[in-house]
């Protein structure tokens, strides 16, 4: 995150593997150095990525969870 705000990144995504449980932390550090934090899901079988869904809002996230 400092290297990304260091650099003037203004948004950045995380995509976490099969789950979401590094979003909230990840939020935390966005908004503590000015950088909008999008979320999303990486879908993996087998060590095969599937697809990489990205969430457009609270909604969206928990689509993507339920999913």
């Amino acid at each position: 995150m400092e290297e990304a705000a260091a650099r003037g990144i203004t948004q950045m995504v995380l995509t976490d593997i099969n789950n979401s449980t590094g979003i909230m932390e990840f939020m935390r550090e966005c908004d503590e150095r000015g950088i909008k934090p999008i979320a999303g899901l990486e879908f993996r079988r087998d060590k095969n990525l599937l697809y990489i869904g990205i969430a457009q809002n609270k909604e969206g996230m928990r689509e993507l969870n339920e999913f």
